[in-house]
């Protein structure tokens, strides 16, 4: 077998050195930017596990005129296409124009609107209900907000 001279076994042990080093740059230079894209990705894509923890929308709006009032029952129907009896609790936050309302500021006939929740036992209770139409600052502001959902969509 030929024995290789000096030069010969320098020039192999570069070769080696080199492949080693343009390997290690190579991994290195392209996992961070791998690893990054992946980071990137899993902040924008939602998972599907993920959508079904977020929070369900919890209140419904109320809106329409006072059909009926039963005081002794706590409870306001509305009219309209199916009749809706919303439970007005201790919690129900009641409005009128700009300050508080009352227990006798609901009408029959009264135009209302607000939200209201469906509890476990399938009752309808309100949270909120604001007596007599919309003001024009009401009415302001929701074309503000709807104005503000639609440029977002459109992004």
């Amino acid at each position: 077998m030929p024995r290789l001279s000096q030069t010969s076994t320098i020039h192999i042990h570069m070769k080696k050195t080199l492949h080693i080093i343009a390997a290690a740059a190579f991994v290195a230079f392209l996992t961070p930017d791998r690893i990054h894209a992946q980071e990137k990705q899993s902040d924008t894509v939602e998972t599907p596990a993920a959508a079904l923890d977020k929070p369900k929308r919890t209140t419904s709006p109320l809106r329409g005129k006072i059909a009926s009032v039963d005081p002794a029952a706590k409870t306001v129907t509305m009219e309209g296409e199916a009749k809706l009896t919303v439970a007005v609790t201790d919690s129900t936050k009641l409005k009128k124009g700009s300050g508080m309302a009352t227990w006798d500021d609901l009408k029959v006939g009264e135009e209302v609107r607000g939200q209201y929740n469906k509890t476990a036992d399938g009752k309808l209770e309100a949270v909120s209900i604001k007596v007599g139409p919309r003001s024009e600052e009401d009415k302001a502001k929701s074309e503000q907000k709807k104005a503000k959902k639609d440029a977002k969509a459109a992004e």
